[in-house]
């Protein structure tokens, strides 16, 4: 049966009282944590960054800089690069642990919420992107922009790439044979129009 205590959580700068339900859930035997964050309710481990944004919480230089390249591919997974790794945070963490069967950390925390994490090394980015990408997903790269050890600062990053089923992350590694196609439609008043290419021949 739910069991109902008092947390207090700190989420706009302020301590605020918040319910908090355990319930058991019956197949794992054991118990998932709730909180309720305005509106409805949440699970602890399926609260967003965009959930914490409308909430007014503060973040931090590198989660602002995250957020702001987020924000403009919502349902892509985001893949920004932290020095030799690429780092995924939130319900993309989450998710890529799952697909990848890597572990699933945490780095930091804003507002008490701690921030799920899970990583890949960057030399080793082409065999998991492709992974990704042979099971449907789209992953968006944000790089690094300029040398850290130049820097004083948050370094700048911006996005170089989309990796998605028909745009492989390594063309090296796409077999000869196959074809790989982006497309591009337009219509005006004279019509429609159609372009294809194939990216891995050129045609």
């Amino acid at each position: 049966f739910p069991v109902t205590i008092i947390a207090i959580v700190d989420l706009m700068g302020r301590k605020i009282i918040l319910p908090v339900y355990h319930r058991r859930r019956a197949h794992l035997g054991t118990f998932q944590m709730t909180i309720l964050l305005g509106k409805g309710s949440i699970s602890a481990m399926e609260i967003t960054l965009k959930d914490l944004v409308e909430q007014g919480v503060k973040l931090t230089p590198m989660m602002e800089q995250y957020w702001a390249v987020k924000k403009q591919y919502p349902g892509v997974l985001l893949f920004f690069r932290m020095g030799d790794f690429y780092e995924v945070f939130f319900e993309d963490a989450r998710e890529v642990a799952r697909l990848l069967n890597i572990s699933l950390t945490v780095r930091g925390k804003l507002a008490d919420v701690p921030i799920p994490m899970a990583g890949i090394p960057h030399h080793a980015a082409a065999a998991y992107l492709d992974r990704l990408a042979q099971m449907g997903m789209k992953v968006v790269i944000c790089e690094q922009l300029e040398n850290p050890k130049e820097v004083k600062g948050i370094v700048k990053r911006g996005v170089t790439q989309i990796v998605s089923p028909a745009v492989p992350y390594d063309l090296d590694r796409v077999m000869s044979g196959d074809n790989k196609y982006i497309a591009a439609a337009w219509q005006d008043e004279q019509g429609f129009m159609l372009s294809m290419l194939d990216i891995v021949t050129g045609k």
